[in-house]
């Protein structure tokens, strides 16, 4: 406050008058909040003094003034504040919902309204619990507000919790939600935030799901889930990895380097090298197939694959994909291709010792370090016929025991005791106490010592139930153990041996059979046809002394004589067949005229058909000329074709011989208008001694089958066409042209 006098002041002059004086001014503070905010001048005309009383008149306006300043600037920053607050809450994201001690809802906002479905004129006044709280949970609610408001103490208040929450059409949803108490003297108003949590609730639920069935489709399938975090390096594995890869928890590490570390040496390079190029390339997917490190220090074939998830610069962040262990897939795949190569082997050829022979060097070094193949001879002995060993100078000790006697104890060897009883040997390790029992004596333990047996398996070669030989299949050098599975494998390869060891020996009996037949042949046709030529001279001679005396006698000399040629016919017949049969059999072709080829088996086989009224006519294509054919043997084929028409065609019936060209080759056909032959019997025709009726005394049944050898023997072919009543067609090809020469 100041007091001033008239000398002191010098007051401008005012807008009515062109000059103003005053000659006393007061002046006084307004204080706001303990400052000066404003100040009062009091101005007087007249000279005065100070009014002390006047002076604390004016300093109580101050001072009134200044407290009426403060409240309305409170009031009017309290406004501000709720109407920012009203703005806030408005633009929430959550619902913001107040109630008070009693459970009405006091305030509202849009996000409730959107929320819950009730406006805000609708809802300010209503009981909350009747409002947003399920009817299941509206007594809970009552007695928790009470509890809060009578002892100051609530289980969800101050605190994010999850419950449901009604909306005004009747159906629930889940809320999250904080409550806050605010003690208004001594009551309390209740402020909550609450977000509709439903989408993130069925995302979680969805990802649940998600993660049951990839846990359940990890547990179905077997296979080992991984997922990689390129950045950081972390690998996470699933639970199948520990069963899989036959590790414990404390053994499998979550780093790449873990995985990395347990690719086979030889195929880590590789595998690395791609799955970097997948990486560092746009694709988003990567699979490789290698041998994989398990827990037991064997090793597994996996097939791993992987997918590339990648940011939104395109960069590489995480790797996801699954190992499945295809060991005994791979397994199977390549014991079929044993097999199949195998059976192709055996395949290859009769002789059945060189055959096993090179089936035991097969199997090394694929499915054993030495091999061994031993057979039954037909004295009871045991002979070896085939030895392997992965280490060549080594194969000569598996030789040293080429043979064991009938009369040995099976029980002083493993072999011996096969063949005896039938039942494999499987010793998936060999200790000492193994090589004691196995290796009898001093010399045999010395040499399975020195061959450093570590597994073996023996196998009976069965056929029809008779055991044929042994099979023996044993491990050192790759210090392999022989499982049941292996010795399955065993005995599949054995019984395939088994039909190719029968097969061998069979032949070996045909081919000793054909050679017996033959010479007995040979003997036949030298002894027979002695006495024949002497029959053949004496019925000659009597036939020339015979048209002198009686002409009764020239009938029995010609039925002498048709028979005399009859088994001289037989006897050629047989050793052509044996010849034949034996791939000895040969013909000298050269070039003939086709239609003189016909006429001469027409003049040869005339007599035939007119002793049953039979018409035997010919037909030549026109582009015919020459064939390239042995003409005797040619004609032993129409003779025995034509002759078996003339056999079973009925007088008055006809015989046509036919040419005609067929690509390279020339086509003859003797068609007959017999009877037919029975469908049945068409695949039989070329059988040796076969006959269309059982008992036939008109021949032994080699006609055709010759008739089929000469053909072949001209690189030809032979078939036959009948139908029931109407007649039979025999068929057959010679080459047009010279052999070895190209049409």
């Amino acid at each position: 406050m100041a007091w001033a006098s008239a000398r002191q002041v010098k007051v401008l002059p005012s807008r009515n008058s062109r000059r103003s004086v005053l000659w006393n001014r007061s002046t006084f503070p307004v204080v706001v909040g303990g400052e000066v905010a404003a100040v009062l001048e009091f101005f007087c005309p007249q000279v005065m003094e100070p009014d002390e009383q006047l002076l604390e008149v004016m300093a109580y306006v101050g001072t009134q003034l200044g407290c009426v300043v403060e409240r309305t600037r409170a009031v009017d920053a309290l406004q501000q504040s709720e109407r920012r607050t009203r703005l806030i809450l408005e633009m929430a994201y959550d619902a913001y919902v107040a109630i008070d001690a009693d459970g009405t809802i006091t305030d509202w906002n849009a996000q409730a309204v959107n929320t819950f479905g009730w406006t805000r004129e609708e809802a300010i006044g209503r009981p909350l619990s009747e409002t947003i709280v399920p009817t299941v949970h509206r007594e809970a609610h009552r007695r928790g507000l009470e509890r809060f408001v009578a002892m100051g103490e609530g289980t969800t208040v101050n605190r994010r919790v999850e419950m449901p929450a009604l909306h005004r059409d009747g159906h629930t949803f889940p809320v999250e939600l904080t409550i806050t108490p605010i003690r208004t003297g001594d009551t309390y108003v209740f402020s909550s935030f609450l977000h509709d949590i439903s989408k993130r609730k069925e995302s979680e639920d969805a990802l649940r799901k998600s993660e049951e069935r990839l846990r359940l489709v990890s547990r179905a399938t077997n296979d080992v889930i991984w997922e990689w975090d390129i950045p950081t390096g972390e690998r996470v594995w699933n639970e199948s990895t520990l069963k899989v890869f036959r590790y414990s928890a404390d053994e499998v590490n979550p780093s790449i380097e873990w995985w990395c570390e347990r690719i086979h040496p030889e195929d880590r390079e590789r595998v690395i090298s791609r799955l970097h190029a997948a990486i560092s390339g746009t694709g988003d997917c990567w699979s490789d197939e290698y041998r994989f490190l398990r827990g037991d220090g064997s090793n597994a074939t996996v097939l791993d694959r992987g997918y590339v998830l990648r940011n939104e610069r395109g960069g590489p962040s995480r790797m996801i994909g699954s190992m499945m262990d295809v060991t005994e897939r791979k397994r199977v795949e390549e014991d079929q291709r044993f097999l199949a190569r195998a059976s192709a082997l055996l395949d290859t050829s009769l002789d059945y010792e060189a055959t096993l022979a090179s089936l035991a060097r097969l199997t090394v070094p694929s499915k054993a370090d030495y091999c061994l193949i031993d057979v039954v001879e037909p004295s009871g002995d045991v002979r070896r016929v085939g030895t392997a060993h992965v280490d060549p100078r080594k194969e000569h000790i598996l030789s040293r025991e080429k043979r064991q006697p009938a009369e040995a104890d099976p029980e002083d060897h493993p072999i011996l005791k096969v063949v005896r009883t039938g039942e494999p040997i499987l010793v998936p390790a060999c200790n000492d106490s193994v090589l004691e029992v196995i290796g009898h004596d001093t010399h045999r333990s010395r040499t399975l010592r020195k061959l450093g047996l570590c597994s073996f398996m023996i196998v009976p070669i069965v056929a029809h139930g008779r055991v044929l030989g042994a099979m023996t299949l044993a491990t050192s050098e790759s210090g392999r153990h022989y499982s049941p599975v292996d010795l399955m494998l065993a005995e599949d390869l054995a019984r395939r041996a088994a039909v190719a060891l029968e097969n061998g020996r069979l032949y070996e009996n045909a081919q000793r059979a054909i050679g017996a037949r033959d010479e007995v042949l040979g003997v036949i046709s030298h002894d027979l046809r002695n006495p024949l030529n002497t029959i053949k001279l004496s019925a000659s001679l009597l036939h020339d002394v015979a048209q002198e005396r009686r002409s009764e006698n020239i009938k029995f000399l010609q039925i002498i004589n048709r028979s005399a040629d009859q088994m001289s016919r037989m006897i050629e017949n047989l050793l052509d067949l044996s010849s034949i049969e034996g791939g000895r059999f040969s013909v000298a072709q050269s070039q003939r005229d086709v239609a003189s080829l016909l006429t001469d088996v027409r003049g040869l086989l005339e007599p035939l058909t007119q002793q049953k009224s039979i018409r035997l006519t010919s037909n030549v294509a026109a582009e015919l000329s020459t064939v390239w054919i042995d003409p005797d043997q040619i004609l032993r084929v129409f003779s025995n074709l034509v002759g078996n028409a003339i056999k079973f065609t009925p007088e008055q019936g006809a015989v046509t011989l036919r040419a005609e060209r067929m690509g390279a080759e020339v086509c003859f056909s003797v068609a007959d208008t017999g009877p037919g032959i029975p469908p049945e019997q068409l695949p039989h025709v070329f059988d040796r001694y076969w006959q269309a009726r059982k008992g036939d005394r008109r021949g032994v049944g080699l006609g055709l089958a010759i008739a089929k050898g000469i053909v072949e023997a001209h690189d030809g072919r032979i078939w036959v066409q009948s139908e029931m009543g109407k007649g039979t067609t025999f068929y057959f090809t010679v080459p047009l042209t010279p052999p070895g020469s190209v049409s």
